[in-house]
């Protein structure tokens, strides 16, 4: 799988979309796990493993950390976005 910015960014906009108009609990999780997955990747400016990023190829070292992202950074950076295209 590769990924790059333009992907990630419509990715997280699609998923923020489908979470706010979910038709059931269920279908909500599915969304959200989603934008946190898309929103943590999008911010990982580096290829690791098997996540491989077309704009940045390489592992940078000082990157060798744990992350966090918590729902309320996810859905603040895709509502940037949003705002960003508007």
């Amino acid at each position: 799988m590769e990924r790059d910015r333009a992907g990630l960014e419509t990715a997280l906009a699609l998923f923020a979309d489908l979470e706010a108009r979910a038709f059931s609990l269920q279908a909500r999780g599915i969304a959200t796990s989603a934008l946190m997955i898309a929103a943590s990747a999008l911010l990982r400016e580096e290829s690791r493993g098997g996540h491989y990023r077309t704009d940045f190829p390489h592992e940078n070292p000082a990157l060798a950390r744990r992350s966090m992202m918590t729902l309320t950074m996810a859905r603040a950076l895709a509502a940037s976005l949003g705002a960003r295209a508007a």
